[in-house]
């Protein structure tokens, strides 16, 4: 065999060794590649992440200032009927205040009301003591009229009839 005469485990070995180093080659050549696409999808897909971003970020800004001046127009009611409740309320407490006045008076004239029909009320007991004096007092006017109205008949100076009237009332 000649030195110039290559065997077939050395041109199988420079072919081993070819292979590796092609795909050494290669690799590292779909590396760079990869690493250079890497890089611009990474950039676009920033580009459109800023922009939606930035979208979102400005429909939120004017979503929020519609909120709040939503929230700001709710509670600028709520103030107002705050307000008129307070308002209203108030102007209840003094008429309350007003009619509480009134009824302390009219607890003191109730009160000496109270007092003058306890002191000048009619009971039984005194319109019986009454009754049986006024009918005693009568008995005895009645019987003196009886009396005097015969003594005018027997002076004759009554007749028979109108002692009869006198006597009959």
């Amino acid at each position: 065999m000649k030195k110039s005469e290559i065997t077939n485990q050395e041109l199988l070995q420079a072919i081993s060794q070819s292979k590796e180093d092609i795909l050494i080659a290669v690799n590292q050549n779909i590396d760079q590649k990869l690493n250079v696409q890497k890089d611009e999808i990474l950039a676009v897909v920033g580009q459109k992440l800023s922009a939606q971003k930035e979208e979102i970020l400005t429909a939120m800004d004017s979503k929020t200032g519609e909120i709040l001046d939503a929230v700001l127009k709710t509670a600028e009611l709520d103030e107002q009927r705050f307000q008129k409740i307070e308002t209203s309320l108030s102007g209840i407490e003094n008429r309350l205040s007003g009619v509480e006045i009134k009824l302390s008076g009219v607890e003191t004239r109730l009160g000496a009301v109270e007092g003058t029909i306890n002191t000048q009320m009619v009971t039984k007991q005194y319109l019986d003591d009454k009754f049986a004096e006024f009918g005693v007092e009568h008995n005895n006017k009645h019987k003196r009229v009886d009396k005097l109205t015969n003594i005018l008949h027997k002076k004759k100076i009554l007749n028979v009839a109108e002692t009869r009237i006198v006597l009959a009332n």
